[in-house]
């Protein structure tokens, strides 16, 4: 799922589909009304590379649709959506709604290749009737009363939409071929695109639930433009007239960029992500040993403040919007078991950090026994991890979380004893 991490991103996707993308009114193309021929029109996926953009990190898909005669051509795009005042309410609630446009050819190809992405065309191995179906259908589908629909990342989205066109044109048997299992659950595949930014990749794998380490199918890995180029070039069905071939007739690339491929296997990052922990929670045992209670200096309380500061802001603020999902329709963040980790205190970090910074001496002693309560709940996770009931695939945060706030919490254990 991209969720809030991807907002910006969407904001920069909305300008490059809304402006960049010269999208078309309404022109009457000749494959709408009968007038194109079978045997003068092409149908095509054309898949696209990543991009530094999140949003655009798993690639892209459309549809192209060509007729020879007329020479003209149509893409058509599952990506497109508006701006507008609820964008943000939509977004975050898990109702987002996108729609299909068309666009001139060669300028969205020019588009794609000053953004360096990889254009490639698997043109489809279909017969006449197939054409002028699958033609019409588009042409159809670009109509206000049918364009719009409530985009899902992992199943309904620009990729999902022309597999199941591709299976329209097979008679069902794409989706029956596609039945065969998975090597990966949806978290992989997510692991596998975003593992180049850790950042990103640590809160994608934070925020969602054990619903995406189910396993899948080949239909469900189609959620990616890879993934359905990849399965079409394997495809073989069984035509109308009783004749098996292959459904990519001939592929082309337009342009390929110099970007790094996707990884073919996710990297976890095990001892990385421990170092992580230990290292950071090490910092602020560093930071916060320094204070002295008795005199509680400028000197001494800053760096620790800005220190728990930037913790607030880059897992606390994250974490108070993996509290959200909950409330919304994005069904793959709720009843997250991070939230053992990630919750209202992991948020308090940072308005407490700010109450230090300008002096606050009760804000530290809050702070500690915050730090206390993070540990005790993320022990009791793991605890809680032996049982069937806490089957999601979220080692890698905890062994983050874990030794870090034992380490943040040492002063608050030290202040209970005191105490008793």
């Amino acid at each position: 799922m991209i969720r809030y991490a991807h907002f910006c991103s969407i904001i920069l996707v909305s300008f490059f589909t809304l402006f960049l993308v010269p999208q078309l009114t309404q022109a009457a193309v000749p494959w709408s009304n009968g007038k194109s021929a079978g045997e003068d029109l092409e149908v095509s996926i054309i898949t696209y590379s990543h991009s530094e953009e999140i949003a655009s990190w798993f690639g892209h898909t459309s549809i192209l649709i060509q007729d020879k005669k007329y020479n003209i051509g149509r893409v058509y795009n599952y990506g497109m959506f508006h701006f507008g005042p609820d964008l943000l309410p939509k977004f975050l609630t898990g109702e987002m709604r996108f729609w299909v446009g068309e666009a001139n050819v060669k300028r969205t190809f020019d588009l794609y290749q000053r953004h360096n992405r990889d254009i490639r065309i698997q043109e489809l191995n279909i017969s006449n009737a197939k054409k002028i179906e699958i033609a019409k259908y588009m042409a159809d589908y670009v109509l206000p009363e049918n364009r719009y629909y409530i985009y899902d990342h992992y199943y309904d989205n620009c990729s999902t939409r022309p597999r199941d066109v591709v299976d329209l044109a097979s008679g069902g048997q794409f989706r029956k071929f596609a039945e065969k299992k998975s090597k990966f659950t949806l978290r992989e595949h997510t692991q596998r695109y975003a593992q180049h930014n850790p950042y990103i990749y640590f809160l994608l794998s934070a925020w969602m639930n054990k619903e995406i380490d189910q396993p899948l199918t080949l239909w469900e890995d189609m959620f990616l433009p890879g993934e359905l180029e990849k399965n079409l070039n394997d495809f073989t069905y069984v035509d109308e007239a009783g004749v098996s071939k292959p459904m990519v007739l001939r592929t082309y690339t337009i342009f390929e960029s110099d970007r790094e491929a996707v990884p073919a296997e996710p990297n976890q990052f095990w001892i990385l992500t421990l170092l992580a922990g230990v290292i950071l929670g090490g910092l602020g045992f560093v930071l916060r040993r320094r204070i002295d209670e008795e005199k509680f200096t400028k000197k001494k309380r800053v760096p620790y403040a800005l220190f728990t500061i930037l913790f607030g802001v880059f897992l606390g603020i994250p974490s108070l919007a993996s509290m959200g999902f909950n409330f919304t329709h994005h069904t793959i963040t709720h009843w997250n078991e991070s939230l053992f980790m990630m919750n209202i205190f992991t948020f308090l970090t940072l308005p407490l950090g700010f109450m230090i910074f300008f002096g606050s001496r009760r804000a530290l002693g809050w702070l500690d026994r915050s730090w206390i309560i993070l540990s005790v709940l993320t022990l009791l996770l793991v605890v809680l991890k032996i049982t069937p009931w806490f089957a999601q695939e979220n080692v890698q945060v905890i062994i983050f979380f874990l030794p870090f706030y034992l380490l943040m919490g040492v002063f608050g254990f030290r202040l209970f004893r005191k105490k008793n």
